[in-house]
């Protein structure tokens, strides 16, 4: 599964590139539209249009990272679950994000959360 997970960053990241490499093309080259079924008719891209496709790279890049973790996490979830690995098996690390996950008792902006539910887990 994780190759297949590679596999698609690595397709996505070269389409990722394309887009880049025609954006860059459009923007510093100061390329025109060519319409053929208009007589040749060309048009100037403006800088709003430009602004556009850049958001539309970064929109692109976000869904990268955010497919490739969460395709990731998939990934964990799974094994565990055919490893039929319990709570109580897993590391610390595990544990908390899946109480992250799960409860939502924790706050990511405080750390001393952390310590209070893995001691009342511990001594649960």
């Amino acid at each position: 599964m994780m190759q297949i997970i590679k596999q698609e960053f690595s397709d996505r990241v070269n389409e990722i590139d394309r887009y880049f490499h025609l954006l860059e093309n459009i923007t510093e080259k100061d390329a025109q539209l060519i319409f053929p079924n208009e007589n040749d008719r060309r048009e100037n891209l403006s800088i709003r249009l430009g602004l556009t496709l850049k958001s539309g790279l970064v929109l692109l890049l976000y869904n990268l990272v955010e497919s490739s973790i969460s395709k990731c996490l998939g990934n964990i979830h799974q094994s565990l679950t055919d490893e039929n690995i319990t709570y109580f098996e897993m590391s610390d690390a595990l544990q908390k994000i899946w109480l992250k996950y799960h409860y939502k008792l924790l706050n990511d902006s405080s750390n001393s959360n952390d310590s209070s539910v893995l001691q009342l887990k511990k001594n649960g």
